[in-house]
């Protein structure tokens, strides 16, 4: 790791994503996790991921919020992080990310690191690593590029979790 902070934040209950973060060993991985109900307001309201910029102790503006979901990218701006769609998530037939406005889009975790705010930062734990072949879930593969790259907040929810605890 570059030294560097990331969390989650999630709309689903803490009684659905905690156990899951157990099990994955996330929860002493990530610097925080900020479930549905931690907060009276849940995203699309940017308070989540502020709460989450606090615990972190890291600017909102010096924050990537990497999420799946039209919700993630306007609570993501809306707390004035950089933002990045997740095309690699689960994302409906009917949904456009192209419409969503956030700021950058990856096809893969590992693109992190080719985007311009990670880009001054040298990370060697993606060599050789392909997280399809390997079979992680998008939740695993985006934690395991998010400890490559450190200072970024990531919405992993329960449905994202299950399937990656399955994987």
């Amino acid at each position: 790791s570059a030294g560097l902070r990331w969390g989650i934040v999630t709309n689903k209950p803490a009684w659905l994503t905690d156990p899951l973060l157990e099990h994955m060993g996330l929860h002493r991985r990530s610097g925080c996790n900020v479930s549905g109900d931690t907060l009276a307001q849940r995203k699309p309201h940017p308070a989540p991921i502020l709460h989450a910029c606090r615990e972190l102790a890291v600017a909102p503006a010096a924050t990537l919020y990497v999420g799946d979901a039209s919700r993630d990218i306007d609570a993501g701006r809306a707390a004035g992080c950089t933002t990045v769609s997740a095309l690699y998530g689960y994302i409906e037939a009917h949904d456009t990310p192209a419409d969503w406005g956030a700021d950058y889009a990856i096809e893969q975790p590992a693109a992190l690191l080719g985007l311009p705010p990670l880009a001054r930062i040298r990370a060697t734990a993606w060599a050789g690593l392909d997280p399809a072949r390997m079979g992680l879930g998008p939740v695993y593969a985006t934690a395991r590029a998010l400890e490559a790259t450190g200072c970024a907040l990531s919405d992993f929810g329960a449905v994202e979790l299950n399937e990656a605890f399955a994987a």
